[in-house]
């Protein structure tokens, strides 16, 4: 495992209205939705959320998408820091994290006339610190767990042969548990179609001896 990332101190962050324009962008975008969701499961497929505080993460930026990377840019209170070590497991799979401090401008809770900015009716900012973590996965990762292989702590997991199993069991049997047609009955099994003896008890069944 590499090093944990050490982090810098004081960026400042843009205004709370750029998130919110970089939240909206996704929205009207159903290819970034996808590329984020191919992100995020990543970070759900290496067990990131396990580490203290990475589940409570806010997108601020992103997903940035270059040539061989996505990169997206989250924000924590400055009291939650993420824990490095989660980020260190994400640097044992060729992925890129950057810690950053910096305080975010936030428009302040208007209870008097004395909370606007002077001459205006736009409410006073404050400045509020947080943590700021930029996580730039490469796209040959994503498409490995997207695809659903991924040698995961030294285990190879590899979903499409599950799913290709159950697939041939459908074709073959045609149902759960049916043979499939013209194959010989199991060993001991009675045989199929007309002529099969009820089951006890049922309709048409002989009476039980007494």
């Amino acid at each position: 495992m590499r090093g944990i990332p050490i982090p810098s101190i004081n960026i400042y962050m843009s205004l709370i209205k750029d998130i919110i324009e970089n939240t909206k962008e996704i929205y009207l975008s159903d290819t970034l939705q996808e590329q984020l969701m191919d992100y995020e499961r990543v970070l759900d497929g290496l067990n990131l959320y396990v580490f203290d505080n990475w589940i409570k993460g806010e997108l601020i930026s992103g997903p940035e998408v270059r040539k061989y990377w996505v990169s997206c840019k989250f924000m924590w209170p400055l009291r939650q820091m993420p824990d490095p070590s989660g980020a260190a497991k994400l640097l044992d799979y060729g992925c890129k994290v950057t810690f950053q401090k910096g305080k975010l401008e936030q428009p302040v809770s208007v209870k008097s006339p004395d909370d606007y900015k002077p001459g205006t009716k736009y409410p006073k900012v404050r400045l509020v610190p947080i943590w700021m973590v930029e996580i730039t996965i490469p796209k040959s990762l994503m498409g490995e767990i997207k695809r659903g292989s991924l040698d995961v702590e030294g285990e190879d997991i590899d979903l499409s042969d599950v799913e290709k199993a159950y697939e041939n069991d459908l074709d073959e049997g045609g149902a759960l548990g049916a043979p499939a047609p013209g194959a010989p009955p199991a060993p001991g099994a009675a045989p199929a179609g007309p002529g099969m003896p009820a089951a006890p008890g049922g309709p048409g069944a002989p009476p039980a001896p007494i």
